[in-house]
């Protein structure tokens, strides 16, 4: 099993099971078509704000190991100003 969770025995079976089920995934499995996806959309809902939409950058390690997410907004959105208002409120708070 070629990725990050070969050493889990649950993801394992999961992938032995399907491909034994799924003429379809095994070809899929097989091929190894993989992708990681370093730019995504993220919706999160504030308590205060409500929802704010954000794109989100996806870097990972070598090792896979580790991840930093950097979320942003365009300029000049409604979720830019939603962030600068969190902005604003975090510097408000003591240290």
């Amino acid at each position: 099993m070629p990725s990050s969770r070969a050493a889990d025995p649950y993801a394992t079976e999961l992938v032995e099971r399907l491909r034994r089920e799924s003429a379809e995934f095994a070809g899929l499995w097989d091929r190894h078509e993989v992708a990681v996806r370093r730019l995504d959309s993220k919706r999160i809902v504030h308590p205060e704000l409500g929802l704010i939409e954000l794109e989100c950058q996806n870097f990972v390690c070598e090792s896979e190991a580790q991840r930093l997410l950097v979320f942003t907004a365009a300029e000049g959105s409604h979720a830019a100003e939603q962030l600068r208002v969190l902005g604003e409120r975090i510097a408000e708070q003591p240290v």
